[in-house]
């Protein structure tokens, strides 16, 4: 695995040095799925310090600006960086009591002189934009606390386009919360200039690297930091089970962050089970067409996030998804020879939560009059089933579509593997 760190950096007016972002280009989609062309980090970098060449991400250590913005666009998790300032600034915020509070950056030079309605100011010590929909979640208390976000500067900022991000993500928190009955709490001076006040007043400053708090603020603050302990091992714990029993060349992660996500939606959802729109968190709700299934299983060997998963037994077949596992990268789909997978705009908390997965298709299986492989019968052509594999090669069904290359990416790794195995056994 190839790992590159940036540059590391010290913020203006602070002591705070934060850490190297460092690049774990083996989780990235285009490294293990062929042609699968995701540019997410690409394209959300305001310092233009990220490409993708031949599968693999590179980072630009003199480019980088290191503002955290990479480490929650990335869907897979290839971006890490250790004790991020984000993380201590849900802990500042964590000691203080619910009322509306404003975040400014570390590029205003005047943090306590601030427009919104708010007795407290927040001077985050980096883009405002590293803080992930998770975190803003995390930050306003479940909806309880309101939240500005000073974008005032990011006119005049060299990182500019990271605003674009800044505002994706408070459009997404907003929406998530007023789909689960509550009231958008998180606003920017540029999207509602009409609630600011006409001057600016002195407000009450904290520093979010240097928190001033009492003995009953630390030993709250102390709590909270062990309940985000005990998700970053419970997560580690799933990710091991993962990789004992997955080809490693086909590596199965999900970040830290999504498994704090899931802990907000249970503390929202309360005891009713709300439809989220599923454009606005980074989950999906999958569907099978089970007249299109041949059970061939490519859908479970290149789901990056291990959300589906795949049961053979004499009876038949069976196909479960797990949503919270679900990352929302669109490689089964693309990776479904049968074009029989598709989403739903809509996704319950109740299936994000769920502790079992839900059963999308089952069916008998019956051989491959090609090859003899067990698949499932398809409605296209019950009387002479083909697997994938025969109509790739030539036969009576419709030939596939295979616009990502993932077919000849498994042969390919296929290959490799038998090819390997044969010269271990010749030796």
């Amino acid at each position: 695995m190839k790992s590159h760190r940036s540059n590391s950096s010290r913020s203006p007016r602070s002591n705070t040095k934060l850490a190297p972002v460092v690049v774990q280009d083996k989780l990235c989609l285009n490294a293990a799925y062929k042609s699968a062309n995701c540019q997410q980090c690409v394209t959300t970098c305001p310092s233009n310090a990220i490409v993708v060449y031949e599968g693999y991400v590179q980072l630009n250590s003199s480019l980088c600006s290191n503002c955290g913005v990479c480490l929650h666009q990335c869907p897979s998790g290839v971006f890490s960086q250790a004790n991020t300032v984000e993380a201590t600034l849900v802990d500042t915020l964590a000691t203080l009591p619910d009322t509306a509070i404003a975040l400014v950056c570390q590029r205003n030079t005047k943090p306590s002189q601030a427009r919104a309605p708010v007795t407290r100011v927040i001077q985050h010590h980096r883009c405002l934009a590293a803080i992930s929909l998770t975190t803003l979640l995390e930050l306003s208390n479940g909806g309880s606390r309101k939240i500005w976000l000073d974008d005032s500067h990011c006119i005049s900022c060299p990182i500019s386009k990271a605003r674009a991000t800044l505002v994706k993500m408070v459009i997404a928190v907003n929406q998530l919360l007023e789909n689960l009955g509550h009231k958008p709490v998180i606003s920017t001076y540029r999207l509602q200039p009409q609630d600011l006040t006409p001057g600016p007043a002195t407000k009450a400053l904290i520093y979010s690297n240097q928190p001033r708090i009492s003995r009953r603020q630390f030993f709250s603050a102390l709590t909270h930091r062990g309940r985000q302990f005990s998700i970053k091992t419970s997560n580690q714990d799933d990710k091991n089970k993962l990789e004992l029993t997955v080809n490693k060349r086909l590596p199965k992660h999900l970040s830290e962050s999504r498994t704090r996500l899931l802990v907000q939606l249970k503390k929202l959802n309360g005891f009713t089970d709300q439809q989220i729109e599923a454009d606005s968190i980074p989950f999906a709700q999958l569907k099978i067409d089970a007249d299109c299934c041949s059970a061939c299983e490519l859908c479970v060997k290149f789901c990056p996030g291990a959300a589906l998963q795949f049961h053979r037994s004499e009876e038949g077949f069976s196909l479960a998804f797990r949503a919270s596992q679900c990352i929302d990268c669109g490689i089964c789909a693309k990776a479904c020879p049968e074009q029989a997978i598709s989403f739903t705009s809509q996704i319950t908390v109740t299936a994000l939560t769920a502790t079992e997965p839900q059963q999308l298709v089952q069916g008998g299986l019956v051989s491959c009059d090609g090859c003899g492989r067990f698949m499932a019968t398809l409605a296209t052509n019950p009387q002479k089933p083909l697997c994938f594999t025969c109509r790739e090669t030539g036969g009576n069904a419709k030939p596939l579509q295979d616009t990502m290359g993932l077919f000849a990416d498994l042969s390919g790794r296929i290959t490799v593997k038998e090819a390997g195995k044969q010269e271990s056994e010749g030796t």
